[in-house]
């Protein structure tokens, strides 16, 4: 839900696609880990959790658009 809203509201389309693609990558290491934590690193839990969260504060710092005028509005 968080990240459809990014969608709707980010000026930045390469924010919302790395976005979506982490937190795919966060769901499938979470649900892999929990089947087979033996044969799994949490590394690349810990890893794409890092970058979600780096994405979010980039989106919130650069990608919000509240002007009429801005490019999400008009595509």
């Amino acid at each position: 839900m968080a990240i459809y809203s990014v969608s709707k509201t980010s000026s930045l389309k390469w924010v919302w696609i790395g976005l979506s693609l982490t937190w795919v990558l966060l769901a499938w290491s979470v649900t892999a880990e929990s089947l087979a934590p033996a044969l799994f690193s949490s590394w690349l839990k810990y890893s794409a959790a890092s970058v979600l969260i780096g994405l979010h504060l980039y989106n919130m710092k650069r990608g919000q658009c509240g002007r009429p005028e801005c490019p999400i509005h008009h595509g």
